[in-house]
């Protein structure tokens, strides 16, 4: 695993956010720090930042870099310092469960709904990536997924999140059956995003 592949597994983007000194509301919009911005512009997400005022994006390392003036490499070593990781250590997110609660047990539906709060993220940023410019433009395949999925994956979620036990039951029987909540996960982890959707 890169060292960028590492930094993005154990750092959000809104954890970085908050450690640098910008801080988002509770939408998770900040005043846009590259440009000159007077009501929050900036989205962050779990995985990747998006203004809609100047249009920057990136990951967590672009953000620390940009935030910090560093380069990518600078950046991701800088966060993996700052939170006392190694390059080695994926699986901190993890050892803090460990830690807090040694009984603990990831279970399907917490599984489920990190994948699927991920893919809310992805498709968000797609309908806003890939929105047409013109009504005679042909509409990206991104785009067309993200207009379709944005409130399947969050009724789903709720699904899982309901306190009505055989609802969540329901609700992993659905994402599993012929292998739907893999696409996900798997597209959710693919930096080339777009090929998978192509295939």
């Amino acid at each position: 695993m890169s060292i960028f592949e590492t930094a993005k597994e154990i750092v959000t983007v809104p954890e970085a956010a908050r450690r640098y000194g910008l801080h988002a509301n509770r939408g998770g919009m900040a005043l846009c720090p590259f440009h000159d911005d007077h009501t929050p512009s900036l989205k962050l997400n779990r995985g990747y930042y998006f203004c809609f005022g100047c249009g920057a994006t990136g990951d967590v390392s672009d953000l620390t870099a940009k935030l910090l003036n560093l380069t990518p490499y600078e950046a991701a070593r800088r966060l993996l310092d700052d939170i006392g990781a190694s390059e080695e250590h994926t699986e901190i997110d993890d050892l803090e469960f460990e830690l807090e609660d040694p009984n603990y047990v990831l279970t399907k539906e917490d599984e489920y709904a990190c994948i699927l709060q991920n893919y809310e993220d992805l498709l968000f940023y797609w309908s806003i990536r890939y929105r047409p410019k013109s009504p005679d433009e042909q509409f990206d395949s991104r785009y067309v997924l993200a207009c379709h999925d944005m409130p399947y994956a969050r009724y789903m979620y709720d699904q899982l999140e309901s306190d009505d036990k055989a609802v969540r039951k329901s609700a992993i029987e659905e994402l599993e059956k012929d292998g739907r909540i893999a696409w996900i996960s798997e597209l959710t982890k693919n930096e080339e995003v777009g090929s998978v959707i192509d295939e």
